[in-house]
């Protein structure tokens, strides 16, 4: 409010005063009552970030323990396997989901240090390393750690490194061991997540991904986490488990699927005939793997709901 709009005020309530008076009355109160008001507005405007950060601190949280659960579900299965379908799972593992930890972390502290980020930003390891290099110490370093951990062959070095980025030195976040029911709860949606990707898929290359993933969860009772350029390790792992005949549909199904591949990009009436081959007995094999996969999920199912209860 302004010296001229107090005097107007002050004349609705006193009658028998000059308007000079009544300016300089308003000339002495505007100072001590705009001052009154900057600070009262100042708290509020506190006390509302004080809010904001504890909400976006519990969202962050939310955010980065959900991620880690999965990374340290997923790595159940990898312990499963040989040595080299370990190195390929785990750096696999450290692609995806440890630098979609990784991303979340940087864009809130970056938020925090007023660079111009927003917190669903898409970040390349180029973009990440960029953004790293505005930070200031000794945060930059400790993301540098954390994000130089995600080539590692192995998550060890990454959870290292994600035990400092979340202390209470940095962002003060804790990380959360679900308990045996809520792991079992997520295995169990996870399964049924696959379950209906498989049911509607007709690519015959992500039939036989999803169905030897589910397949390995259905045996082993753990999550993978893979590619599709890792389903020879799978169907490799899965001979130990299937039936010799069922082992040989998966492989059969993998080799006519690389030769597919390597057929499609060649030319000629030759490789043309050798096409329609590869495809028509692709058409038999892939209701065999999809079966496999499914008829091990019904045997499993009532076992599992019985963990998701």
């Amino acid at each position: 409010m302004k010296p001229d709009e107090i005097s107007g005020e002050l004349g609705k309530h006193i009658k028998d005063c000059s308007e000079e008076f009544m300016e300089e009355i308003a000339q002495h109160i505007y100072r001590p009552l705009r001052k009154k008001y900057q600070e009262v507005a100042k708290s509020v405007f506190i006390q509302s970030l004080g809010s904001n950060k504890k909400k976006t601190n519990v969202d962050l949280q939310e955010r980065i323990n959900a991620l880690w659960t999965n990374v340290k579900m997923f790595e159940k299965s990898v312990k499963l396997f040989n040595e080299e379908s370990q190195v390929l799972l785990s750096k696999h593992l450290l692609k995806t989901l440890s630098s979609d930890i990784t991303n979340v972390a940087l864009l809130s502290v970056a938020k925090d240090s007023m660079l111009a980020v927003t917190e669903d930003s898409q970040l390349t390891p180029e973009m990440r390393v960029n953004l790293i290099s505005k930070l200031p110490e000794p945060t930059k370093s400790v993301f540098t750690q954390l994000h130089s951990s995600l080539n590692e062959k192995s998550l060890h070095e990454f959870y290292d490194q994600l035990d400092v980025v979340c202390s209470n030195r940095h962002l003060g976040l804790l990380l959360k061991k679900p308990d045996k029911k809520k792991e079992r709860q997520l295995a169990f949606h996870h399964k049924q997540s696959l379950l209906e990707q498989l049911k509607n898929e007709t690519e015959v290359a992500f039939v036989l991904h999803l169905s030897t993933v589910l397949m390995v969860q259905s045996y082993t009772h753990c999550m993978v986490h893979a590619s599709g350029k890792l389903v020879p390790h799978l169907i490799a792992f899965l001979k130990d488990y299937v039936p010799s005949d069922q082992h040989q549909i998966l492989y059969l199904c993998q080799d006519h699927v690389m030769q597919e591949i390597k057929k499609s990009s060649q030319h000629g009436d030759e490789a043309e005939n050798d096409l329609k081959i590869i495809r028509r007995q692709l058409a038999e094999l892939i209701p065999k793997v999809k079966d496999m996969a499914l008829a091990k999920k019904m045997t499993a199912s009532q076992n599992d709901e019985d963990d998701e209860e």
